[in-house]
């Protein structure tokens, strides 16, 4: 149910490096084996001028039966605005494109750079553009499937993302999750997803030292058409799937019951998931620690609650975001390791507009590091 200021939200976007923390055989740099036709690209942040999102879409395996290359293919985003509710519905919109096989093709899903592919591409026009339309700062997620012959796709079809931080120089990316048209996404799920019911570990940074945010993207059915798909998720101690809490770097640990609960698409702060006694605890928030971040987990809920009357129970896609902090900098030991509130940075200063200043972790998802 938190809400995002917007004029702290442009934090949530800062990162230098992706990593993959999957169960099971984990990959970086591959897309789910078993997909084929659809690809999802899961956290589209949208602040024009100040941060764009540069989508690629690489189809080695379209199917050019009959005349599905002219608008043979669609993008359909699912984003709501960053003054909304985690719990709110998204808002639904469609464009089509050309393509063909072996196509490759970049888009700014913002409009900033224009509203038709990249790099000089007129083989992949949009009729009304292929961007992104929204009243304001928004988060959004992106499938883009083929349009016709969904039943002819000879095999999975590609892509990747790049979030650019225009206002203070860097970008990262994330390989995007292909899977198979016909489940609408049920099959998003193994290591390219925290499964409902399970769990997995995460390390929090100290809040005196750097901002924490987790971006969440719920799977399941009908991704393309629906955005129905909820998930609730907790920070949990050692002892079962239904004890709330954290442990600080000495294994003491803080006990609350805190959920968090989304639909379609959102950023949470670390304050959304961390009860007030551990961020005002003294050790804890100077020092850090770490907790079982869960899916669906068990535990007491509110009766009375009217979010109850619907389900929180699907698998979710991940990203664990860290960047500066509160000063200005993010600080290890009173040393200061990246500086400026909201860049990314990159392993070097970006064309000279700015320093490294961030980092991005994947609880879960095939995602790889995306050099500029």
């Amino acid at each position: 149910m938190s809400k995002v200021r917007s004029s702290s939200w442009m934090r949530l976007v800062s990162a230098v490096l992706v990593a993959l923390m999957g169960v099971g055989a984990v990959g970086v740099g591959t897309a789910s084996s078993q997909g084929f036709g659809s690809v999802l690209y899961p956290l589209i942040i949208k602040d024009d001028p100040r941060v764009v999102t540069l989508v690629t879409y690489m189809g080695p395996n379209f199917s050019s039966i009959g005349e599905d290359r002219v608008n043979g293919l669609q993008y359909q985003y699912h984003s709501k605005l960053v003054s909304a509710l985690s719990t709110d519905s998204c808002v639904a919109g469609s464009v089509v494109g050309d393509t063909s096989p072996n196509d490759v093709l970049t888009v700014d899903t913002s409009g900033h750079f224009g509203t038709q592919p990249l790099f000089n591409d007129n083989t992949s026009l949009g009729v009304n553009g292929l961007n992104l339309v929204t009243a304001g700062p928004a988060f959004a997620y992106l499938v883009i499937s083929q349009n016709l012959d969904t039943d002819s796709v000879g095999g999975p079809n590609f892509g990747e993302a790049q979030i650019v931080d225009l206002a203070n120089g860097g970008l990262w990316g994330y390989n995007a999750v292909s899977f198979p048209s016909g489940s609408n996404g049920q099959g998003i799920g193994g290591g390219a997803a925290l499964i409902s019911g399970t769990r997995r570990p995460v390390h929090l940074y100290p809040p005196t030292a750097a901002t924490t945010n987790f971006a969440v993207t719920p799977t399941g059915t009908d991704m393309i058409n629906s955005n129905a798909n909820r998930a609730r998720l907790q920070l949990q101690l050692s002892e079962g799937l239904n004890r709330g809490g954290v442990y600080d770097r000495n294994e003491n640990p803080i006990d609350f019951t805190t959920f968090v609960r989304t639909r379609c698409v959102w950023v949470f702060p670390l304050s959304a998931f961390v009860a007030i006694q551990a961020l005002n605890n003294p050790i804890w928030s100077q020092n850090g620690g770490w907790a079982w971040l869960a899916n669906n987990p068990t535990g007491p809920e509110d009766p009375n609650n009217p979010l109850l009357n619907v389900a929180f129970d699907k698998n979710a896609l991940v990203f664990k975001i860290i960047s500066a902090g509160s000063a200005g900098s993010f600080v290890l030991d009173g040393q200061p390791v990246f500086t400026g509130l909201c860049g990314f940075g990159d392993a070097t200063p970006n064309d000279g507009m700015g320093v490294p200043n961030g980092l991005t972790q994947p609880i879960s998802g095939p995602c790889a590091a995306v050099q500029p």
